[in-house]
């Protein structure tokens, strides 16, 4: 058993040695005293593998083992132990011991992963990467300036139905896919890439592909048709796209062979047809060992590592889909981490050994309310075709800013918050996360209270007091099984009706098909869904949120969309274009505020991020731009089966919980 002061620092020996005694002499009468309540003794539970990491998780499995197919958060967190990228983020650390939330999602602190040094032109259109020496693939390939070229060509060449191609697409080529790319280059429309002709395909992928991406003399260089502020976040550890694969074994195994006129047949894949569906060949810090589909993946160390080895000489990710046996897994020590939601944590909290850290940021906007006007009536079984009577609802009874207001002020955001996640989320407001703290406008008159009484003074007036005296039906929409949509219509339903008796909410569930027919349609008043970062950008939330060619907006209406092309448009365009981190500050400051002006959505409350642990994990980063956990400095620590609470007698000079040991920054030196 490991010594209980073994972590003071030496110094504080020399500068606080009288106090350090007396502390020392308190203590150990305290712990003669075992009712004492500043400490407690419990059974210390042997450490099952101490170079073994578990993380028992549920979830669906991976769709595949390749980078640049997978889109989804699960096959994601197996990759980013496995493959890397030219930068990574800074971390903070949320592990058995500490909570530490210094990580950064500013692109200004980025830091070097396979480039050393990178440069970026002062128009925002050139990228230069200086590519790290002496780095070696785990299957003993060295790493060149030639396979980072490869890895983002055929990343843009693969664009897959719905996969993560555009990202770089996007800023690389000014198309969000090749379908669109190709019918621009050629001057038709084009369907079926894979009737193009040798000829096309060279057309396209020298006119467009090749220039993009240039490998010289061991450095990289990206050309941008125009500025794109999120580039750097693209390419950073954690977005698989960026991983970066060894061009010369990719070939040998049935990857894109790299040839101008032939791309098309590795074109769309299916998740099976990929050289790289189930294999691996990264320069990460562990390499693949097996992958049980559905059931778990075991990672081996890499002890070729261009870095200090990882401590953890084998990490498994099980996949566990009864919440029970991941607890009792993790009871026993079995399992040291494991995915568990706000509703089970007090079958964890106060089990011997268990570390539950609430309260953690995330980059989602999940759930947010949408207004919609005009509501689509045509065929509409819930809307009545024909003048409005008050036994409906007029059909843009949400183009009044009134009515808007109204309904934000009625809603109630702390019952919300209570219901939904015992009161652990937080309110937010604006389309940016809060988690993107350089981008968030953290002024606090911003984030709305309920106020029933201002609620009913702007019904009242709106709409020239017509709404008040005939008063409306509105129906409001969840998709079957949500159980956060439903408290979202019932809350407005409580308290909507409460302002005035000839108001009147229907809730209606619908099957996830139906719900989503509607949202699309705009069929639907008002619906609730949510959004979850694709990179670590503002833009990836301003742009879906509230341009006026974004993802939501086209499901709002016309009456909607005019006011984020009048208003908005130019504050999303100054955003993605500016090079200069004040001037996009300015852009997101402007477009949440705007948004509180003109009452563009309801701002719900948001979940916290939650970490269940085993108090001997030490190290565990933390940054929520990326999806599960990244194992390279974690350690496993045998603690002490006495529990001591340090802030009852820690005295002048001496930090509670001090720890000589070095931050995980000097632990995952550049």
């Amino acid at each position: 058993m490991e010594d209980l002061f073994a972590d003071s620092p030496d110094s504080m020996l020399g500068k606080n040695c009288s106090v350090v005694c007396s502390l020392v002499i308190v203590i150990s009468l305290m712990l003669i005293v075992s009712a004492t309540p500043s400490c407690e003794t419990s059974t210390q539970q042997e450490m099952v593998n101490p170079k073994k990491i578990v993380h028992a998780t549920s979830g669906a499995a991976a769709q595949s083992l390749d980078p640049h197919f997978v889109y989804e958060t699960e096959g994601a967190a197996i990759i980013r132990n496995i493959y890397e990228s030219l930068v990574r983020w800074p971390y903070g650390v949320v592990d058995g011991e500490k909570k530490d939330l210094s990580y950064s999602t500013n692109p200004d602190d980025l830091k070097p992963m396979l480039a050393t040094n990178w440069y970026v032109s002062a128009d925002g259109k050139e990228y230069t990467f200086e590519i790290r020496e002496e780095v070696d693939f785990h299957n003993g390939g060295d790493l060149t300036a030639k396979d980072v070229e490869y890895s983002f060509e055929r990343a843009m060449l693969m664009d897959r139905d719905g996969g993560p191609s555009w990202m770089i697409l996007q800023p690389l080529t000014g198309y969000g896919s090749l379908k669109e790319l190709a019918s621009a280059a050629l001057g038709k429309e084009v369907e079926d890439l894979t009737s193009l002709s040798a000829a096309e395909q060279t057309q396209i992928y020298s006119q467009y592909i090749d220039p993009a991406v240039e490998a010289t003399n061991g450095t990289v260089t990206f050309n941008l048709p125009k500025a794109h502020s999120p580039f750097l976040s693209i390419l950073s550890h954690g977005s698989t796209i960026g991983s970066v694969l060894d061009k010369q074994w990719c070939i040998q195994i049935g990857c894109w062979d790299g040839s101008s006129g032939s791309w098309a047949d590795w074109w769309n894949p299916k998740a099976t047809g990929t050289a790289l569906y189930s294999t691996t060949n990264g320069t990460g810090p562990f390499k693949l060992n097996t992958w049980e589909h559905g059931s778990q993946v075991v990672l081996d160390r890499f002890d070729g590592y261009w870095r200090e080895k990882a401590s953890m000489e084998q990490v498994v990710i099980k996949k566990i889909s009864e919440l029970s046996k991941r607890i009792n897994l993790f009871k026993e020590g079995k399992a040291d981490i494991i995915t568990a939601p706000f509703q089970s944590l007090g079958k964890i909290e106060g089990s011997p050994g268990a570390v539950v850290h609430t309260g953690l940021p995330s980059i989602s906007m999940n759930p947010a309310g949408f207004f919609v006007s005009p509501v689509e009536i045509d065929n509409n079984e819930y809307i009545q075709d024909g003048p409005w009577n008050g036994n409906s609802i007029p059909s843009d009874l949400f183009s009044s800013l009134k009515v808007r207001k109204a309904f934000c002020l009625a809603f109630d955001y702390t019952a919300f918050n209570n219901q939904a996640y015992g009161g652990s989320g937080y309110k937010t407001h604006g389309p940016i996360p809060k988690a993107l703290s350089w981008a968030y406008n953290s002024d606090l008159s911003l984030t709305r209270s309920q106020n029933l009484s201002k609620a009913e003074q702007l019904l009242k007036e709106a709409r020239g007091g017509d709404l008040w005296s005939k008063g409306f039906t509105l129906p409001l929409f969840y998709n079957t099984g949500n159980y956060n949509r439903k408290l979202v219509a019932e809350n407005l339903e409580n308290n909507i009706e409460a302002l005035n008796d000839s108001f009147q909410i229907e809730v209606h569930a619908l099957d996830w098909n139906s719900y989503l027919s509607y949202m699309i349609t705009n069929k639907v008043p008002f619906f609730v869904i949510g959004w979850f970062a694709d990179f670590a950008d503002p833009h990836n939330f301003a742009n879906p949120f509230v341009s006026s060619n974004g993802t939501f907006p086209s499901w709002q209406g016309e009456d909607m969309i005019n006011i984020f092309q009048s208003h908005f448009d130019p504050l999303v365009e100054q955003g993605i274009t500016s090079t200069a981190e004040s001037e996009r500050k300015d852009a997101y400051y402007s477009i949440s505020e705007l948004s509180h002006d003109y009452a563009t959505h309801i701002w719900l409350p948001q979940a916290s991020g939650i970490r269940v642990v085993r108090d001997w994990v030490r190290g565990l980063p933390y940054n929520p731009v990326a999806a599960g956990f990244y194992f390279y400095p974690t350690k496993k620590v045998r603690t002490s089966s006495l529990r001591v609470n340090w802030n009852l007698f820690s005295p002048p000079g001496i930090p509670v919980n001090s720890d000589p040991a070095t931050s995980l920054e000097d632990d995952i030196e550049d």
